[in-house]
């Protein structure tokens, strides 16, 4: 019995050590903030499963999300900075949203609400 309790502890005390270098990877403690919002595209209609990118100052890529069935995204354990996202999904066109600032005032950013714009780029209508 003691056998099975030591199999199901350690790999729960790997994972909790895991999560706690993931938590703390951008090397700053004040990674309390978050960002968020919805994506939705011209006609009201809640994009699912877009890609969102998280950006710092430079450019440099931190972390990307995918948006819930409802458009509903979330970046969450985002240090205090500067910062840009970048959106994308098929069919649209990409968009960028700059100037997130996250400070110890004001550590959660709603987005609210993010429209996309459908691509001109979509093939034309092939005819047999």
């Amino acid at each position: 019995m003691k056998f099975l309790s030591i199999l199901f502890i350690i790999p729960f005390l790997s994972f909790t050590q895991d999560y706690s270098q993931y938590a703390n990877k951008r090397g700053n403690d004040q990674s309390d903030g978050r960002i968020f919002g919805k994506i939705k595209d011209e006609k009201s209609k809640f994009l699912p499963y877009t890609n969102i990118s998280l950006f710092s100052e430079n450019d440099t890529i931190l972390e990307g999300v995918i948006s819930d069935n409802k458009g509903l995204f979330i970046f969450n354990n985002v240090a205090l900075g500067n910062y840009k996202i970048k959106i994308s999904f098929i069919g649209y066109e990409d968009k960028e949203v700059a100037d997130i600032n996250i400070t110890e005032d004001n550590p959660i950013v709603n987005l609210k609400i993010i429209d996309l714009k459908p691509s001109s780029d979509l093939l034309d209508e092939t005819k047999l």
